[in-house]
């Protein structure tokens, strides 16, 4: 996966785009230099939250945090690159602790949200 330039949230173009079946994951630095990056927050989410998206046809999508979890750094889950299943949203950037001899995080943060389903959406058709 190509790590986007500091100021951008790149998406993984091999999974799902937001709206379709299986996992979009969208992945942005915390920080680079002395800049904060798109998810310098991100691990101040929690479990509520909600967050948009606007997907590549422009509409806009809604979801909501359910999960806030660290991996390190070569320990990535399966569950990230599903290409059908259920939707999710993953937002991945660089966390725990930061090791000064290689300038690099150990540890990747990573939020899993599902999409808000709005009440009208679940309503039969007349």
């Amino acid at each position: 996966m190509e790590i986007p330039e500091v100021t951008e949230i790149g998406w993984y173009r091999h999974g799902a785009a937001p709206g379709q079946p299986g996992s979009t994951v969208l992945v942005a630095h915390v920080w680079w230099g002395d800049t904060p990056g798109p998810f310098y927050r991100l691990g101040a989410l929690e479990p509520g939250a909600l967050i948009e998206v606007e997907g590549e046809d422009g509409a806009v999508h809604r979801y909501v945090v359910v999960e806030l979890t660290m991996y390190d750094k070569d320990s990535l889950p399966d569950r990230l690159w599903l290409k059908s299943g259920p939707e999710t949203l993953a937002l991945i950037t660089c966390g725990g602790e930061y090791d000064r001899a290689t300038r690099r995080y150990k540890e990747n943060i990573v939020v899993y949200a599902v999409p808000i389903v709005e009440a009208t959406d679940s309503l039969p058709s007349l």
